[in-house]
């Protein structure tokens, strides 16, 4: 099973926390069902449904949901010092890397490259199949210079965009007991 299934779900008509009787091909409302089953967390429900169902309306929920329960938690933990408004960007640009459509050109999108006869993670894109944002990219976004952001900021935006990596693990492996 694939995330290509959640493509099927026509846009902005399904709900992950109903489910219904089926027929016994694979329908739009199956995979639905099935990851509202498949106990979902708040975060990797909110990111199945920006991602693969575009309802772009609850980006700022999740948006909101990742900088209250992970980011404050960590900049105050570890004392970050920065000024207004850079820590909620950082979840803000990580969405944008991972909503980003860009196949990964060394992967052609698989997320895994053969080696030696051996099949290992893509390292040019963590495994995620999608090109990656530079880190002059990154660093533009945030509105920092690109030393400051190597420096200070590339570490921790590695741990926030590995939030939204960890929700599309979360979907796949839902999507893993459907079949």
């Amino acid at each position: 099973m694939s995330l290509e299934l959640l493509k099927m779900l026509p846009a902005k008509s399904l709900s992950f926390e109903t489910t219904h009787g089926g027929v016994p091909e694979l329908t739009p409302s199956m995979i639905a069902a099935a990851l509202g089953m498949g106990r979902l967390s708040d975060k990797a429900s909110l990111y199945c449904r920006i991602k693969y169902q575009l309802q772009t309306e609850l980006r700022n929920k999740l948006e909101s949901k990742i900088l209250v329960q992970d980011v404050l938690t960590w900049a105050v933990k570890e004392n970050w010092i920065c000024g207004t408004g850079l820590i909620p960007k950082l979840g803000m640009v990580a969405l944008d890397e991972m909503l980003n459509e860009s196949l990964c050109r060394k992967c052609n999108g698989t997320g895994e490259v053969k080696i030696d006869d051996k099949v290992n993670e893509c390292n040019r894109c963590s495994g995620a199949g999608h090109q990656r944002f530079s880190k002059a990219e990154v660093a533009r976004r945030l509105g920092i210079h690109r030393q400051h952001y190597s420096r200070t900021w590339a570490d921790r935006y590695g741990r926030v965009l590995g939030v939204y990596v960890d929700c599309e693990y979360e979907i796949v492996d839902a999507l893993k007991r459907l079949g």
